[in-house]
C-alpha cells in the first residue's frame, strides 16, 4: 500500500455532500475541517473517502441530527399571513417519512419558492422550521431501517451457519446492487461488526427475553449433557429449559447456555451446571435430565443435598436417565454378549470403498453393482437398521470383488471385510442385527422431540421391553403379566425355567431364511441360535435394569395419557393418586392441593363419558401435542384448577436428552478455527430464538432490540478491555 499523503481538494467544497459542513485547513493541506463537530481531522492516502467516512462516522450523525433538532429564534417569530402559514404546514404533512438523500428541489419549485419569500418575507421561517424538522425526522425513520437491515443480515448469518468472513465488502455489494436504496447506501457490516452485533447485540437480548419469560413461570426443568469441543479443545456442557410458557401456552423448550469444562468430575459438573443457571430461581428447579454415568448420578446426589438440604424443601424429581440413551445402551450391551462383531464388519464394508474412486471403478466392474455399503453410525448404534439392511444386500458382490482382487492393503479394514465375507453366518448375523434394530425404531421415533412425551414414557417401553421377551420368554408368563407390566420386570431372565429353547428363539424372517441357505453346520446354526438368545436377554435385562418404567413417578404421571382415561378410568384415578401423594411427599403440593388434584381428576374422568368424549376419543399423539391437548379442555375452566397446575408440572418433564443431544449437530455447524466461545453461545442463543420465533421474517425488532444492536460496540470494547487487563494480570502473577 502506498504511504503517499494525499492533500485537500478545493473541488470537495462544491459537493452537495460536503459542502454546509466541510472547510479547508489554512495551514496544512493534509487536514481537511469539520464545522458541524468542530473538529479536524487527517487526509492521510484516503483522499475523498477520509472525508466520506468522517461524513459516516456516529459523532457526525449525532451532532448533524442534533443541529437539526435546534429552533432559531425566527421560528418562534408570529406569522404575519396565516393562511399561507397554514397552506405550507398542510404541504409539509403529506411528504413522504423517508426521502431520498440527495434530492434537490425542482428548478421550477425553487423559483416558485424565491418568489413566495420575496412576497410573504415572514413566511419563510415557518418553511424553514418545516424542513428541518422533516429532514430530522426522515433521519431518524431512516436510521432505524438501516438498523432493522444491519439485524436481520446478523441473524442471516446465524440461521444460514455463514462465516463472519462472508461479511467482506458486503457493504460495497449491496450499495452497487442497490444504487437507488437509501438504506444499502447506509449498511455497513464487516466481519469485526458482525462478530459483535451477535455476541453483544442479539445474544443478550434474547438472553434477556428467555430469562423474563422463565421468571414469570413457577417451574422449570433443566437439561443437559457433555460433548467435546475440537475447536476450544475442552468440554461442552450444553444447558437446555422446560419451562410452561403462559404467552403460547404450551411447553417451551429453550438453549440456555453452553459452559466450558476441564476435568469432568462430580463437583466440577455441579460447578459449571450452577454456573450456566445463574440468574434463574433454583427453588424452581424440579428435575435434572441427563443421560447415565456414574459421575451424573454422583453429581444428581450433590446437587439435591446442596439445593434442598432441609427435609421440609421441595425435591427434585427423579425420572431416572434418558430413555433413549438407556435403549441405545442396552442394544449395545446385547450385541456384546452375542460374541459378534458386527460393528467391525459394517465399517470395514464401508471404509473399504471410501475414498477410493480405483476400488469403486473396480467393484462396478467385477459385480455389475453400483450400490455400496452405507456408513455405520457408532455412537448411535439403533441408527444402523438400514445399514445392515444395505450390507445383507451387497455382501454377496463385495464377496466377488474381493475374490478377484488380487492384492489389497495389509489394514484393518481390509482385515475385517475378509473376516466377513468369510464368515457363512455373517448374512444372517446382519439380517438378526437389522430385525432387533427395526423393533426398536418406532421407539426412538417418537421420543426423538422436544414435545411432552413423558406421559407416554411409561406405556411405550413396557410395550417394547414384551415385545423383546416374546423373543424369548415363554408365553404363559407373558400372558400372566398381560395385566400387570410391574410383572414383566420380574420375569427371572436367568433360569431355564423361563425362556424358549433355542430352536423356538425367534430370530426374524431374514436370518431365518439366511440360516437355511447357509451352509453351516448343525452345531454352528445351534450356536448362531444361542448367540440370538444371548443377545435378547442381555438387551431385556439392561433395559430393565436402566430404564424409568422402574421409577414410581414414571408410573403414575402415564395416567394422563388419554388412551388410558378414555378405556381404563379406574386405573387413571388409581395413578392419579399416587402421583399426587408422590408430589405432596416431594413438597410440590400441598395436602388441599392434593386432595383437590383428585376430586378435579375425577370429575374430569365423568365427563369423558359424555361431552368429552369424542375429543379424547380423537386424540391422537402423533398429529397433536399433548400440552395443546390438555389447554384446550382445562385451561379455561376453573373448576380444574389444581389439575390444571398439576398438568403443566407433568408436561414440562424431560423424558430424555433428545433436545440437548440435536444441539450439538447445531454446534458442529457452526465451529470454525476462530470461533470463540463467548461467540458460539451467541450463535446458538440467536439461532433458538429465531427458531422459536417461526423464522428470521417473524422476529420482532422492538425499540429494545434496536438499543441493544446500537450499544453492541460499546459492549464488545468494554469486555475487550476487562480481557486486556485481565491477560495483564495473569502475565503480571506468572
Amino acid at each position: 500500500m502506498s504511504n503517499k499523503r494525499t492533500t485537500f481538494n478545493k473541488v470537495w467544497l462544491n459537493d452537495i455532500e460536503f459542502t454546509s459542513w466541510l472547510k479547508a485547513v489554512d495551514n496544512n493541506i493534509h487536514q481537511a475541517r469539520c464545522t458541524t463537530c468542530m473538529k479536524t481531522f487527517e487526509l492521510s492516502n484516503m483522499g475523498r473517502t477520509a472525508v466520506s467516512s468522517h461524513k459516516r462516522s456516529v459523532q457526525h450523525q449525532k451532532r448533524c441530527s442534533s443541529t437539526t433538532d435546534q429552533h432559531s429564534i425566527s421560528s418562534f417569530a408570529t406569522v404575519r399571513n396565516a393562511s399561507i402559514a397554514q397552506s405550507e404546514i398542510s404541504v409539509a404533512n403529506v411528504q413522504p417519512l423517508v426521502s431520498v438523500v440527495g434530492s434537490h428541489p425542482s428548478p421550477s419549485s425553487a423559483t416558485t419558492n424565491t418568489e413566495d419569500a420575496a412576497k410573504h418575507p415572514s413566511s419563510d421561517f415557518s418553511v424553514v422550521r418545516s424542513s428541518a424538522r422533516a429532514q430530522s425526522l426522515n433521519a431518524f425513520v431512516l436510521t432505524d431501517t438501516v438498523t432493522k437491515s444491519e439485524i436481520l443480515w446478523a441473524m442471516k448469518i446465524v440461521m444460514n451457519h455463514m462465516s463472519y468472513r462472508s461479511c467482506l465488502d458486503i457493504s460495497q455489494l449491496f450499495q452497487t446492487m442497490f444504487p437507488d436504496s437509501e438504506v444499502a447506501q447506509k449498511f455497513t457490516m464487516s466481519k469485526t461488526k458482525a462478530a459483535y452485533s451477535i455476541v453483544h447485540g442479539l445474544a443478550p437480548y434474547f438472553r434477556e427475553k428467555l430469562d423474563e419469560e422463565i421468571k414469570k413461570c413457577p417451574l422449570f426443568v433443566a437439561c443437559f449433557d457433555e460433548a467435546f469441543n475440537r475447536i476450544a479443545q475442552r468440554g461442552q456442557m450444553d444447558i437446555v429449559i422446560r419451562y410452561w410458557s403462559e404467552d403460547n401456552n404450551q411447553v417451551s423448550t429453550r438453549y440456555l447456555t453452553s459452559v466450558f469444562l476441564g476435568h469432568a468430575t462430580a463437583a466440577d459438573l455441579q460447578a459449571k451446571f450452577l454456573e450456566g443457571l445463574g440468574g434463574l430461581s433454583l427453588p424452581k428447579l424440579i428435575q435434572v435430565s441427563m443421560d447415565g454415568p456414574s459421575v451424573n448420578w454422583k453429581f444428581l446426589e450433590t446437587l439435591q443435598a446442596d439445593l434442598h438440604p432441609d427435609a421440609a424443601d421441595p425435591q427434585l424429581l427423579d425420572m431416572g436417565s434418558c430413555g433413549l440413551h438407556v435403549i441405545h445402551g442396552a442394544f449395545q450391551t446385547g450385541h456384546k454378549a452375542a460374541g459378534w462383531t458386527i460393528n467391525e464388519a459394517l465399517r470395514g464394508l464401508y471404509g473399504i470403498f471410501k475414498d477410493s474412486p480405483a476400488r469403486r471403478a473396480d467393484y462396478i466392474a467385477v459385480t455389475g453393482c453400483s450400490v455400496f455399503p452405507k456408513k455405520f453410525c457408532q455412537v448411535r448404534w439403533l441408527a444402523n437398521a438400514e445399514v445392515a439392511t444395505r450390507a445383507v444386500e451387497v455382501l454377496p458382490h463385495v464377496k466377488k470383488y474381493m475374490e478377484s482382487v488380487k492384492k489389497l492393503p495389509i489394514t484393518v479394514t481390509c482385515r475385517n471385510v475378509a473376516k466377513a465375507c468369510d464368515d457363512s453366518l455373517m448374512t444372517a448375523k446382519l439380517s438378526f442385527f437389522s430385525s432387533v434394530a427395526t423393533m426398536f425404531e418406532p421407539f426412538l421415533r417418537k421420543f426423538q422431540t422436544a414435545e411432552p412425551m413423558a406421559v407416554f414414557l411409561y406405556e411405550e417401553m413396557t410395550n417394547l421391553l414384551r415385545s423383546v421377551l416374546q423373543r424369548i420368554v415363554k408365553k404363559p408368563l407373558l400372558e400372566a403379566a398381560q395385566s400387570n407390566a410391574s410383572k414383566l420386570t420380574k420375569i427371572d431372565l436367568q433360569s431355564k425355567d423361563s425362556l424358549l429353547s433355542y430352536k423356538e428363539v425367534e430370530i426374524g424372517v431374514g436370518a431365518q431364511k439366511s440360516l437355511a441357505a447357509s451352509k453351516a453346520s448343525d452345531r454352528e446354526q445351534m450356536e448362531f441360535r444361542m448367540n440370538c438368545m444371548s443377545f435378547l436377554k442381555a438387551t431385556a435385562l439392561k433395559i430393565i435394569e436402566r430404564s424409568p418404567i422402574k421409577y414410581k413417578i414414571v408410573r403414575a404421571i402415564s395416567c394422563l395419557s388419554p388412551n388410558t382415561i378414555l378405556h381404563s378410568q379406574t386405573i387413571a384415578e388409581s395413578r392419579m393418586k399416587d402421583l399426587t401423594q408422590f408430589l405432596y411427599d416431594k413438597n410440590r403440593l400441598s395436602a388441599v392441593a392434593a386432595d383437590r388434584c383428585n376430586l378435579q381428576f375425577a370429575a374430569l374422568c365423568s365427563r369423558v363419558n359424555n361431552d368429552l368424549k369424542d375429543r379424547f376419543s380423537g386424540y391422537r399423539k402423533s398429529t397433536e401435542r399433548l400440552d395443546n391437548f390438555y389447554a384446550t379442555v382445562l385451561s379455561r375452566d376453573e373448576e380444574f384448577s389444581e389439575l390444571w397446575y398439576t398438568v403443566k408440572l407433568v408436561m414440562i418433564l424431560s423424558h430424555g436428552n433428545a433436545v440437548v443431544e440435536s444441539g450439538f449437530s447445531v454446534n458442529e455447524d457452526m465451529l470454525v478455527e476462530n470461533l470463540l466461545e463467548d461467540s458460539l453461545i451467541g450463535q446458538r442463543q440467536v439461532y433458538d430464538a429465531v427458531n422459536t420465533c417461526g423464522g428470521l421474517l417473524a422476529v420482532v425488532i422492538d425499540k429494545r432490540l434496536l438499543q441493544m444492536q446500537r450499544g453492541a460496540r460499546s459492549r464488545y470494547q468494554s469486555s475487550m478491555e476487562v480481557s486486556s487487563i485481565y491477560l495483564l494480570y495473569v502475565s503480571a502473577s506468572l
